[in-house]
């Protein structure tokens, strides 16, 4: 619980901002990014199949491909303010929706917190 409480309070400091869109479709007419999700202390590495992250408008969709255990789902805008926050048993959830319709436009971080792993990705609405 520990290591995931540092966990956490590492990714709320995190300022880099080195991850970015892996691509774009469309679908019913609306735009699809992928977010690419790293590991901060492997930066050059990505989550793989571990965690997809799928943007459409303000709306994102989570896939975990293989289970991670309860993971900790933060967004945070550019202010460093929580707007979003869920823990997730991706044992059982495979796929979570992230309606972030309510938010104003700019940039967001996102963060997975697991018991071993944190990955980061950034976003724009």
């Amino acid at each position: 619980m520990v290591k995931l409480i540092s966990m956490l309070i590492f990714s709320l400091s995190l300022c880099s901002a080195y991850a970015g869109e892996l691509g774009t479709s469309s679908q019913n007419g609306r735009a699809r990014k992928e977010i690419i999700v790293r590991d901060p202390l492997k930066p050059h590495t990505r989550s793989g199949n571990l965690i997809r992250l799928v943007q459409s408008d303000s709306q994102l969709e989570t896939y975990f491909d293989i289970p991670l255990g309860l993971t900790q789902i933060s967004v945070l805008d550019d202010s460093g303010i929580c707007v979003y926050q869920a823990i997730v048993d991706t044992n059982t959830d495979k796929h979570t929706v992230i309606d972030l319709s309510l938010c104003n436009e700019g940039n967001y971080k996102i963060s997975f917190t697991t018991e071993k792993n944190l990955f980061v990705g950034y976003f724009q609405l």
